[in-house]
């Protein structure tokens, strides 16, 4: 195999097995470049001298060699581009391989605590730039948002700076025409979606016994040849019974959506602790050995307090519409929320997979 041969093998080897060294090393796309410049700079600087000893008819010329350089940096330059693409920066700037071939879901759920939080000095100019901020960075840009205790206003601000980049969005209010509540506008969830297709919902999850009705507000869209239901969840806080009861509801409401073929994604505050009956609904952890889970959730299971020292908010995804997905937690911002930030990332599995 000629040199050409052995860089386009690694070019598409990148591309195919993600990407370990830029795993390790925080390579990102943008870096390719700089360590294709410093490979071309010392390159260029490198003069080719005979060693001694040698005789001159065994030794290319000098602008033979240099043109051979030349076709090598190319060569370089798309090997490192084919692992680079294979990567993806978080918001945080953490580098995660991205598997199989179709471009992958990032999304990420946000309790923004929009009207009240106890304690702490909040920013409401810094809580939507950060929403806004992790949804469009250049370097990891989701697809999906889910927001908990968003104000009517904060959502009209938020929708405004998303909208030019391909996002169109959805919000349900559980609380109107309180003035001691988001200085009297509503209150309640919302969902953010690219490619939607015009196509929302609101889910009402109220069983009766709550302070304020549960809602849950759901948006369709368009991606990588399939139609996509993602809904934005804020369970009761007051009574776990009661969260189980909306739980169910949850799923039962979107059964059918499932059964019709379209995936589905569930993000926001479930208000239970993991290994929960509310969650077993949707990670089938309670579940026969030989029955697939409904959902897989993003990131590992337990890990990464979202609340205090509690794990409450979760990402849950169609299983038969995804697969592994991976996921963390953000440093908690206390100008912003008495939350972190759950965000995560998935790849879709096979088209036929999810024919079946």
């Amino acid at each position: 195999m000629g040199l050409s041969g052995v860089f386009i093998a690694v070019f598409f080897l990148g591309g195919a097995v993600g990407c370990p060294v830029g795993q390790a090393q925080g390579l990102v796309p943008g870096d390719a470049a700089g360590a294709v410049r410093s490979l071309q700079n010392g390159m260029s600087a490198r003069r080719l001298t005979a060693p001694t000893g040698v005789p001159p008819a065994f030794l290319m010329s000098e602008n033979r060699m240099r043109r051979r350089l030349a076709s090598t940096r190319s060569y370089l330059m798309l090997a490192l581009w084919g692992l680079a693409a294979a990567c993806v920066v978080t918001a945080s700037g953490i580098g995660h391989a991205v598997p199989g071939n179709a471009e992958p879901l990032r999304f990420f759920s946000y309790n923004v605590c929009g009207n009240k939080c106890k304690g702490g000095d909040f920013d409401d100019v810094k809580r939507i730039d950060s929403i806004v901020d992790a949804a469009v960075s250049p370097s990891w840009k989701a697809d999906l948002v889910f927001l908990q205790e968003v104000c009517a206003g904060q959502f009209d601000a938020v929708l405004r700076r998303l909208a030019p980049s391909g996002f169109s969005g959805r919000f349900s209010a559980s609380v109107e025409d309180n003035r001691a509540v988001c200085r009297g506008l509503p209150y309640g969830s919302a969902v953010f979606a690219r490619r939607a297709d015009g196509a929302t919902e609101t889910l009402d999850l109220t069983i009766g016994g709550e302070k304020d009705p549960v809602v849950a507000p759901c948006i369709r869209s368009r991606m990588n040849g399939s139609s996509m239901w993602a809904c934005s969840v804020h369970l009761y806080w007051g009574d776990r019974e009661l969260g189980l009861q909306e739980a169910k509801l949850l799923a039962e409401k979107t059964r059918a959506w499932r059964e019709s073929g379209a995936a589905v994604v569930l993000g926001g505050d479930f208000n239970q602790l993991p290994g929960s009956s509310t969650l077993a609904l949707f990670d089938g952890s309670q579940a026969p050995d030989n029955e697939p889970p409904p959902y897989i959730e993003a990131g590992p299971p337990g890990q990464d307090p979202t609340f205090n020292n509690k794990k409450i908010d979760y990402v849950f995804l169609d299983s038969r519409h995804f697969r592994k997905a991976t996921g963390g937690v953000e440093e908690l911002d206390e100008a912003v929320s008495d939350h972190r930030m759950l965000w995560g990332q998935t790849s879709w599995a096979p088209r036929q997979a999810r024919l079946t």
